[in-house]
């Protein structure tokens, strides 16, 4: 067994993909990962226990393992795989940079509502699919820092997704679809004018934007079925 703490460095590799038994309960007591270089693990495994992880760099791959995490701290690197992942009532996804992608086409990445998700750089990768109840806030922290989106983001209803940057002309950028069912709100910030949004951009039936001071520029594709601004 592994134990409670599993901590993997920059400078190579651990593959548990090829273990051919206890990926069941080898796991089951783990509650935290700390990842800097490349993880992977077998599909099945069970993380019974889990609840922190932090991926600094490399790439971690659950396989087709679900997690759910109470904290989720990406500040760099890949997190794949073809399990979903959840951000419960209460979680917190800090995503400051890297990638959430996955091996398969549609996987989610759920934050449920009363979860805290904070953006600054980083990317949702083109196979993965966010469900978002809770609320996010993004916030350009320096030059150049965009969060980019080539997946889908579906911002439920009762989801809130805040852009609050503070440096002018930078906000969400990417080839991507940003379905809102919920509210886009642009915040009062007296010192910037205007916050680009490329993505595609369909505001749903119960979706709302609000623009509290300068211009959020939706430059992409989409559609207004019957929401409101």
């Amino acid at each position: 067994n592994v134990g409670t703490t599993l901590s993997s460095g920059g400078s190579g590799a651990i593959d548990f993909s090829g273990i051919t038994a206890g990926q069941a309960s080898a796991f089951a007591n783990l509650t935290s990962i700390s990842n800097a270089g490349n993880l992977t693990f077998k599909d099945g495994t069970a993380f019974t226990a889990l609840s922190t992880l932090t991926n600094t760099g490399g790439t971690l791959n659950f396989g087709a393992s679900p997690v759910t995490l109470t904290t989720l701290n990406m500040t760099g690197g890949t997190l794949t795989g073809s399990g979903a992942i959840t951000i419960p009532n209460g979680g917190a996804l800090n995503w400051s940079g890297g990638t959430i992608d996955s091996t398969v086409a549609g996987t989610l990445l759920t934050t449920a509502a009363g979860s805290t998700t904070t953006l600054a750089v980083g990317g949702l990768g083109a196979n993965r699919t966010w469900d978002n109840s809770g609320t996010v806030t993004q916030a350009a922290v320096g030059c150049c820092s965009q969060f980019t989106l080539n997946g889908t983001l579906n911002n439920q209803t009762g989801g809130t997704f805040i852009l609050n940057n503070s440096l002018n002309n930078y906000g969400v950028q990417g080839t991507g679809t940003f379905n809102n069912a919920g509210e886009l709100r642009k915040v009062l910030n007296t010192t910037v004018v205007s916050s680009p949004f490329t993505p595609a951009f369909n505001n749903l039936n119960s979706g709302v934007v609000n623009v509290d001071s300068g211009t959020l520029n939706l430059s992409g594709a989409g559609t207004d079925a019957a929401g409101s601004v």
